[in-house]
């Protein structure tokens, strides 16, 4: 069981790395053989299924947004988080980045990397 106050700190410690664009910090938390799924993938990537394993992979990919020309030049896009969830072996984190809402799923190994990350957002 994820204690909520873990829960907490992993979703502030989680937004504020975003917010930064601090990739280090983000990856840090990411198990080797992470698994993202999102329905943006497909466009952001080169994952049509909307798929991407591996931490190389994904933080590729997130490199790639944190130097996207829409935040360099828009750095008022900020993460707020709404609400955090914890489970048994994972946690959720409800946030809004800009105009969509976000729900990110988190699967987390004992060590608390982080080994399944699904998103799922508005349009």
């Amino acid at each position: 069981m994820i204690d909520f106050a873990v829960a907490e700190r992993f979703a502030a410690d989680w937004i504020a790395a975003w917010n930064r664009h601090d990739l280090d910090a983000l990856l840090a938390r990411c198990a080797d053989d992470i698994e993202w799924t999102s329905p943006l993938l497909p466009r952001i990537s080169r994952a049509p299924s909307g798929v991407l394993r591996g931490k190389r992979a994904i933080g590729a990919c997130w490199a790639r947004l944190l130097t996207a020309p829409a935040l360099t030049l828009a750095p008022r896009l900020h993460c707020t988080a709404l609400l955090t969830l914890g489970g048994q072996d994972s946690l959720v984190l409800l946030s809004r980045a800009g105009p969509r809402t976000l729900v990110q799923t988190f699967g987390v190994r004992a060590d608390g990397r982080v080994v399944r990350l699904a998103t799922h957002h508005t349009a």
